[in-house]
């Protein structure tokens, strides 16, 4: 399974994958047959006491579901009480939409001008670029 992700999301899901190895461990538990109901207070303890955003504790979900034994003839991340869980946390702190880019418009703009491009470039891309 490890083989058909891209680097970056082998990197995220180790992240996750070493924490929720660590939880168990810390309880003497095996990380790939664990209970749902250690899964969900691991999921529970990174969102209440670590404060991840609901996508953070996605990607936690994914890694164990993915590494993890079935459960009731599912993965463990589709489970009933997995799912309310993740449910309850986004209506808890839904994600954060930025409407506003990360870095500065005008400090992009100034680069550009510098650069001559924005003259030779047609408005319809200069429009998807800021779009």
């Amino acid at each position: 399974v490890n083989k058909s992700w891209k680097e970056g999301m082998q990197r995220c899901y180790q992240s996750a994958w070493s924490s929720w190895v660590w939880f168990c461990k810390s309880r003497s538990v095996d990380p790939v047959t664990a209970p749902v109901s250690l899964v969900t207070e691991c999921l529970a303890a990174r969102f209440y006491e670590d404060d991840l955003s609901y996508s953070s504790i996605n990607v936690f979900r994914s890694a164990i579901s993915a590494t993890h034994s079935y459960v009731d003839f599912m993965p463990e991340g589709q489970h009933l009480l997995v799912c309310c869980l993740l449910k309850g946390i986004f209506n808890s702190r839904p994600p954060v939409h930025r409407i506003v880019p990360p870095w500065k418009v005008s400090a992009v703009l100034d680069v550009l001008k510098d650069w001559n491009v924005a003259i030779k470039l047609p408005l319809k891309l200069l429009t998807l670029f800021f779009g």
